[in-house]
């Protein structure tokens, strides 16, 4: 009986695992840190994409910007001179005679069928008479315009010339048979070839404006 009663003691209850009983709080305080960040994200995706559109934009208004702002420069130094920018006085501005379009004969271009055009590197007005071309800076020429007649192009070429808001000091030095062209006048059965003149003729125009333009506000703030 005793050696009975000690085998029942020796046995053991069985371990019974448990598992923590999951806290629904601790989830929920989890799960709102992601959503957070989720929001966060979504937020700064979204400033993204407007940041990049309102670049976009931006980069659309550039160019008429940049032409608009040129523009009013360009009227405020015909209105008020260097002093509408702060500047010491005016700047000394430059003669007919001091624009060059070639060096020498043989800068000019060569071509075997010579034909009436710009040369935008040079802002010249190329002239084919007699089997040579004369060049005309196109600081020279006043103003172009066309008009049709009987099937023909008729291009008009209207220069600067003494007596029209410029003085012989604005000209290259001459003497006492010095002439100066008043006009050129040409004709043409196609029409593409006086409309390309007048489209060069206007863009350099416009670009000589705008460098000398600049060139005088650099010279103003005393800019190398």
């Amino acid at each position: 009986p005793e050696k009975k009663a000690k085998a029942k003691s020796d046995l053991k209850a069985p371990q019974v695992q448990t598992q923590p009983t999951p806290v629904r709080g601790s989830a929920r305080q989890a799960a709102e840190p992601a959503a957070s960040r989720a929001r966060s994200m979504r937020s700064s995706t979204v400033r993204a994409k407007e940041a990049i559109n309102e670049q976009a934009a931006m980069d659309r208004l550039q160019p008429p910007l940049r032409t608009k702002k040129m523009e009013e420069i360009r009227k405020r130094f015909e209105e008020g001179g260097a002093e509408a920018f702060g500047g010491k006085g005016p700047v000394a501005q430059k003669r007919l005679a001091d624009y060059e379009a070639y060096r020498d004969v043989s800068d000019l271009p060569f071509r075997k069928n010579p034909q009436l055009r710009i040369d935008m590197q040079a802002e010249a007005l190329l002239v084919p008479y007699k089997g040579v071309i004369i060049p005309f800076h196109c600081k020279m020429i006043k103003n172009m315009n066309r008009q049709e007649s009987d099937g023909e192009q008729h291009l008009r070429v209207n220069f600067f010339f003494p007596g029209q808001g410029k003085s012989t000091d604005d000209f290259p030095k001459g003497n006492s048979k010095t002439s100066y062209v008043k006009e050129l006048f040409f004709k043409t059965r196609n029409k593409d070839s006086f409309e390309a003149v007048i489209r060069d003729f206007k863009e350099v125009q416009k670009l000589s404006k705008n460098r000398d333009t600049e060139f005088e506000l650099k010279a103003q703030h005393g800019e190398q």
